[in-house]
């Protein structure tokens, strides 16, 4: 754009906790942090800015992720100077399609602590994986793609968005029961989910499939929570939650140590099961995805995370409301 004189420089603040919503919407812009020696919590601890904004799309993700992220933890070092009027909207272009039929909803908010929503168009069985805030243009979007028929969470607390798009699709609702809350109280943020279609009481490591469609594959992974589960579709697509992710900098799948609920031991053993299951991608409503060429090299990363697990300290990180 010719009349684009900077487009400024971002910064990850010391407010960051580790939601990594950042590096969903600009990977090209924000990254991993690599360990060093500085104060835990300091700025830039998890995620950290590796290249200046270079393109009008570049600054248009900066821009989401500074809008998007929970904690405010992000913001401009230096101001750009920009002709906004020039620019898309800050949200145009949602769902955006991943592969095949699996899309990235966008629209993340503090009522999910900012995770990654996704859509899976699929006739007849529409799923919505985590949803993120009902934005009229995304409710637009999803109904001329089909709509919704179901409503999947991977634990409790991506559940806040859940009201609003069951009230907007009338689609069938379905967690794990170990996670359910059952009514309102000021010590929890989350919402009650206890009137859900489908509370299931799978065991750790049981699976199912989804209601009438066997390609959507459901697994139970406490550990992060005790209700954690996730879902595999067509093995090839494993949406992870909070449970897994990717880790650029050690160079395999890795599970976040610091937001461990419930039990990291128990957390180590349900990963244990997915080294039985083709997977390519690994979607996670936190952290880095990653695709990789075959399911073996996907087996082989998870084998790596379960050893690397298991040389991290045991039990949970407290939260009064888990």
């Amino acid at each position: 754009m010719s009349d684009v004189e900077d487009w400024g420089r971002a910064e990850v603040t010391s407010k960051c906790v580790g939601a990594m919503t950042c590096r969903v919407l600009a990977p090209e812009i924000f990254r991993e942090v690599v360990a060093r020696s500085k104060p835990a919590l300091g700025p830039g601890n998890f995620s950290e800015v590796g290249k200046d904004i270079a393109s009008a799309e570049e600054y248009t993700a900066v821009r989401q992720a500074i809008f998007s992220c929970p904690f405010k933890a992000i913001r401009w070092s230096r101001q750009p100077r920009v002709r906004l009027e020039q620019l898309p909207p800050l949200y145009e272009g949602f769902p955006k399609r991943i592969e095949d039929n699996v899309y990235f909803m966008g629209h993340p908010d503090a009522n999910t602590f900012a995770c990654a929503g996704f859509f899976i168009r699929h006739e007849g069985h529409n799923i919505l994986i985590d949803p993120p805030i009902a934005h009229p243009k995304l409710l637009e979007a999803v109904q001329q793609m089909g709509g919704v028929q179901h409503l999947c969470f991977t634990h409790v607390d991506h559940t806040g968005n859940a009201t609003a798009w069951y009230e907007a699709t009338k689609a069938s609702r379905l967690m794990h029961k170990d996670d359910m809350v059952e009514a309102e109280n000021k010590y929890t943020p989350f919402p009650v989910t206890k009137g859900f279609e489908h509370l299931l009481e799978l065991k750790a490591g049981e699976t199912t499939a989804l209601e009438g469609l066997a390609e959507f594959q459901i697994i139970h992974t406490p550990g992060h929570t005790a209700g954690s589960i996730m879902f595999l579709y067509k093995k090839k697509f494993l949406f992870t939650g909070d449970s897994l992710h990717y880790s650029a900098v050690k160079g395999h799948l890795v599970a976040a140590r610091v937001q461990c609920w419930q039990s990291w031991e128990l957390q180590t053993q349900s990963l244990l099961v997915n080294i039985f299951q083709d997977f390519q991608w690994v979607l996670p409503g936190h952290g880095d995805w990653r695709r990789f060429e075959s399911p073996g090299a996907a087996r082989a990363s998870l084998d790596r995370c379960v050893w690397w697990m298991k040389r991290q300290g045991r039990g949970r990180t407290w939260l009064p409301w888990l």
